[in-house]
């Protein structure tokens, strides 16, 4: 029996296995969150429309087709904020359920402006100007990141 699915198999082509095989995999969303610094070491923190009570966070987004974390952090800033930015760092990588989340360490320059729906309002914070509506699991991420974790001495 063994045999016989070896030759199906081997005769389908290597195009539709390929498409079988993708069929029949799960498939994961690769989220990514950007601790994105400006020159004075402030964080940019963004309030989004679409979150739950409008809460503010980090930049982040879901990668494309073909985009590495860096490339999807680059990507969301540009898109929401106008700005551009320089990624330093993976500071680490968490798995829940489907979801793959980097956190990336980046720096920029400028003003943020508002250039999505997505996004309400877009500043940069100091440390003790965290908003009190700052979603837990990026608040989080920021002491875990104060605190040495990914091995950044930042002071956020």
């Amino acid at each position: 029996m063994l045999h016989f699915a070896e030759k199906i198999w081997n005769s389908l082509g290597a195009g539709l296995r390929r498409q079988l095989i993708w069929l029949a995999s799960p498939k994961f969303i690769h989220g990514v969150s950007g601790v994105v610094l400006d020159g004075q070491g402030r964080v940019l923190l963004l309030k989004h429309r679409f979150w739950k009570q409008q809460r503010w966070g980090m930049p982040s987004g879901m990668a494309h087709h073909g985009e590495t974390p860096a490339e999807t952090l680059r990507r969301e800033l540009r898109e929401e904020t106008g700005l551009d930015a320089r990624v330093t760092k993976l500071l680490r990588v968490t798995t829940r359920g489907r979801l793959t989340e980097f956190l990336m360490l980046a720096e920029c320059t400028g003003t943020p402006e508002v250039r999505s729906v997505e996004v309400l309002e877009a500043r940069f914070c100091k440390r003790g100007d965290l908003p009190v509506d700052l979603l837990a699991t990026h608040r989080e991420a920021l002491d875990w990141v104060r605190a040495g974790g990914g091995n950044a001495d930042l002071d956020i």
